[in-house]
């Protein structure tokens, strides 16, 4: 099963990926060529690769283009969405880019899953999405009901 993780260069992402390929690496040697990595952040996707020998694709779910040819590459049948900004100080001091990542990005991944088929798909979530009072948890919470209502899994935790 080829498994697309967004956000794969940051702190859940990673540690998701380190999850993946220690506990199912074991029984599959192939694992890495079934992981489609996509991250923000140079630096961090260039010690994924290098610890792991997997590419990392570097650039923004905001990004139909960008998505576009992941999607044409590549036969994706689960999507791991832990892509967002976070931090409520920098979600408050910039709505626009938040609301264009956690939002029109999580909209975009729900759009190409669905023109290319992809059956499951989970969207990492927050317990500031219960009833928000912060951009960041409103642009959460919208991700939420957009997966719900696309038929897709909400996973919501507590300061992952």
């Amino acid at each position: 099963m080829t498994i697309l993780i967004t956000g794969a260069t940051g702190s859940l992402g990673k540690v998701i990926v380190d999850l993946l390929i220690k506990e199912f690496g074991k029984t599959n040697p192939h694992l890495n060529e079934k992981l489609i990595l996509l991250g923000h952040s140079e630096k961090r996707a260039d010690s994924l690769r290098v610890l792991y020998g997997i590419p990392v694709f570097v650039g923004d779910i905001q990004s139909e283009i960008f998505l576009h040819k992941i999607f044409r590459a590549h036969k994706i049948e689960k999507i791991i969405h832990t892509a967002a900004i976070k931090y409520i100080s920098i979600s408050n001091d910039n709505p626009t880019s938040t609301v264009e990542t956690n939002i029109i990005g999580s909209y975009n991944l729900i759009r190409f899953a669905q023109k290319y088929n992809v059956k499951e798909m989970v969207g990492l979530s927050t317990d500031k999405a219960i009833n928000p009072i912060s951009v960041y948890g409103m642009t959460k919470k919208i991700m939420e009901l957009m997966f719900i209502e696309s038929g897709y899994t909400v996973v919501s935790g507590v300061n992952f």
